[in-house]
């Protein structure tokens, strides 16, 4: 079975890994009474579109103090001051589409921009382990939410580079990159269970200033121009050869 482009089906298939539930923001699928029990219980949540890519129509939405609502949509914000108005607002933003609601993740940040990890982790084939064969940092663009690099006009930096430019320097840098990898083999084994046929996946994955790993989300189907975008091509070539098989 291949990966239906659903945020939703894989988190829950992740949810059911005792080993990958700490490192899963809780999520649940949006309705009124799921999203009023998220915001009380967060303050702030993120709602996506379950079949979105590349972060269209991710709004984040944060409870500012008795029913007032800021609405943070693209780089563009809102006040809106009654829970039906705010309600009413999603509603006109989802369209047709089914959304999921989920926790916060506290991204570290450069220069008051958040950032997240881009993971690959391939096989040759389907007999081989799986790997993580590139990793990049992508940095959202300036009042953007989203750190994607087409929509928030943001920057793709090195690994290294993201890590002494944020307060993840003062980490053990190598113990944090191993756990990141860790984490997405992990993730890579249990979505294996569901789809024993898929040889890719590419993982947004949080890290809090002090250190702790969160995967925002994971895609069957990665964009690669991540890695084009670096002048080493290395880590480019070693997904195109993995493709291959």
């Amino acid at each position: 079975m291949k990966p239906e482009r659903n945020k939703w089906e894989r988190y829950k298939f992740m949810k059911t890994s005792e080993w990958l539930a700490p490192y899963l923001p809780e999520t649940r699928k949006l309705n009124k009474n799921n999203f009023w029990a998220m915001i009380n219980k967060f303050g702030t949540v993120y709602l996506k579109p379950i079949r979105g890519r590349r972060g269209e129509g991710i709004i984040k939405i944060s409870l500012k103090e008795d029913n007032v609502f800021e609405m943070h949509h693209e780089n563009k914000r809102k006040t809106i001051r009654s829970e039906k108005e705010a309600y009413s607002y999603i509603q006109k933003k989802m369209k047709s589409r089914s959304y999921i609601v989920q926790q916060p993740v506290r991204l570290t940040e450069i220069n008051g921009r958040p950032i997240d990890f881009r993971v690959i982790v391939q096989r040759r084939n389907l007999d081989e382990p799986w790997t993580v064969t590139a990793k990049v940092v992508k940095v959202a663009g300036k009042g953007y939410i989203v750190t994607n690099h087409a929509r928030s006009k943001g920057t793709i930096l090195t690994v290294e580079e993201a890590i002494q430019k944020s307060p993840l320097k003062k980490l053990c840098q190598e113990e944090l990159l191993f756990n990141i990898d860790r984490i997405a083999l992990l993730a890579s084994q249990e979505l294996t269970r569901h789809y024993p046929y898929h040889r890719i996946y590419g993982y947004d994955i949080g890290v809090e200033p002090d250190g702790k790993i969160m995967i925002i989300e994971a895609n069957s189907d990665p964009m690669f121009f991540h890695f084009r975008q670096l002048k080493d091509k290395t880590m480019y070539r070693r997904i195109m050869e993995y493709k291959r098989g």
